[in-house]
């Protein structure tokens, strides 16, 4: 299962989120591999047997600061919004958009009461992931000169021009030999019985966490 991370507009700024149902169900489903990796890098003990290795793993991005709770706009009810409002853990829970009403009964509310230490398959969750300023200016550089570079195409020399025509028809025709061998090599497995890809992972654009 691939875990999937939306993008979505927080304090002013694009970040990456996931849903506290997206998370569990990516958990459960590769808890020998969320298990072992965690294990490895953080030196935990976690059972991939254990009912609770969803809890566990969240209290541990949780405690590390990776993930943080964040309720989306009241009039935004899709199922991925795009704009998602802070909220702070020692917030009043009466104040917060994404509470419950619950039983209107003498004019009172049923508060709905936020465990911030505990998975919500309904919370949305902002990943902070680190990655230096540094490097997200170089990118940006890198792009700006791509563009640049791209509409400048008519004043490159010509054989510039031949060049780049050569190379991108020499990827052109690896990209092509090599689907045929993928292919070829899939049905000749299949012949056994056996599924068998070469580069299993060449067109997965997915994000493993």
């Amino acid at each position: 299962m691939k875990l999937k991370i939306k993008d979505a507009t927080y304090i002013k700024k694009r970040h990456q989120y996931i849903t506290g149902t997206d998370l569990h169900a990516f958990i459960i489903e590769n808890s020998d591999f969320v298990a072992s990796e965690f294990n490895k890098i953080l030196k935990t003990d976690l059972d991939p047997k254990s009912e609770h290795l969803a809890q566990k793993v969240f209290r541990i991005l949780h405690d590390k600061h990776i993930l943080v709770r964040s309720l989306r706009e009241a009039e935004d009810k899709k199922k991925y919004p795009k704009k998602l409002l802070a909220w702070e853990e020692d917030s009043d829970s009466d104040s917060c958009q994404s509470c419950d009403e619950g039983d209107k009964k003498g004019g009172k509310k049923k508060e709905k009461k936020i465990d911030f230490n505990k998975l919500d398959p309904t919370g949305f969750y902002i990943l902070y992931l680190e990655q230096s300023q540094s490097s997200l200016y170089f990118y940006l550089v890198l792009i700006i000169i791509g563009i640049l570079a791209f509409c400048l195409l008519p004043v490159w020399p010509l054989e510039l021009k031949i060049f780049i025509w050569w190379v991108s028809y020499i990827l052109l025709i690896i990209m092509v030999g090599l689907l045929i061998i993928r292919w070829i090599l899939y049905g000749f497995f299949l012949i056994f019985g056996k599924e068998f890809w070469l580069f299993p992972e060449l067109f997965n654009d997915s994000v493993r966490i």
